[in-house]
């Protein structure tokens, strides 16, 4: 190789090296802009709701101790995603390897999952003892609620959201769907709807407590077990299908 070759070399490698800083510090920018514009709005109520408390103009009863204690489990549920992702980009999340039931860690994930609308219902069409996978059962557990509540909030009264699994190579493929009923996601947003803090619909996550990070957490969690997540969607009206492969054996 001769002495331009190596300069070549060393100049494309010093280039991508800048391209990459480039986009981290990019990143890191984005993130303190987009954890500050979630901060703003829960501190901003909380602070109007004491200040006229204390002036008097307002009177601490239940209403209001409500909407008290919804902004602060708002802020608590921000920062415990952002501790989730902050760990798993240092790749100090913490991890177990128990071999599971996954019928059963659906199960859990399903009865511990806040409907934001009455009559939704949860269609779970994974047998418990059919499947088994090696994984840390809390996160394998927080996967499938990220999943069940982010469909829940797209699914309206009346509506009905389905969860099977099928065999996929080696492995299993679990599908969370509300594909009849769901309101679906425009092909634009479909790229991006497992970027933190990425909402389609911003007023409608806003109100149902969405902070844009769960289906980031799902991805992380998924990549951390060694398997995949994607979704799809026909449109706006048609309902989303939310696909997590994962290694797994029959039992």
């Amino acid at each position: 190789m001769s002495i331009q070759d190596e300069v070549a070399d060393l100049t494309r490698a010093f280039n991508r090296m800048a391209a990459r800083l480039t986009e981290t510090e990019r990143l890191r920018k984005q993130m303190v802009s987009d954890v500050a514009h979630e901060l703003r709005s829960p501190v901003t109520n909380l602070r109007c709701t004491l200040e006229s408390i204390q002036d008097g103009l307002a009177t601490p009863d239940r209403a209001a101790i409500d909407a008290l204690h919804d902004e602060t489990l708002f802020l608590q549920r921000l920062i415990a995603d952002l501790e989730d992702l902050s760990r798993g980009d240092a790749g100090q999340l913490a991890m177990r390897h128990d071999r599971l039931d996954l019928g059963e860690t659906i199960r859990r994930a399903a009865a511990a999952t806040i409907l934001p609308s009455q009559g939704v219902e949860f269609i779970l069409a994974v047998p418990a003892g059919l499947w088994s996978v090696s994984g840390d059962p809390d996160r394998l557990e927080q996967i499938f609620r990220n999943l069940l509540s982010n469909a829940a909030r797209h699914t309206p009264a009346g509506g009905s959201i389905t969860v099977n699994a099928k065999s996929a190579g080696k492995g299993i493929a679990v599908i969370v769907s509300d594909t009849g009923t769901g309101t679906g996601i425009e092909p634009a947003h479909l790229p991006h709807v497992f970027d933190r803090f990425y909402r389609a619909d911003e007023p409608r996550a806003r109100a149902t407590g969405g902070a844009g990070l769960g289906l980031a957490i799902v991805r992380q969690m998924v990549t951390a077990h060694g398997g995949t997540v994607t979704a799809d969607s026909g449109g706006a009206g048609k309902g989303a299908r939310f696909v997590v492969r994962l290694r797994t054996s029959q039992t």
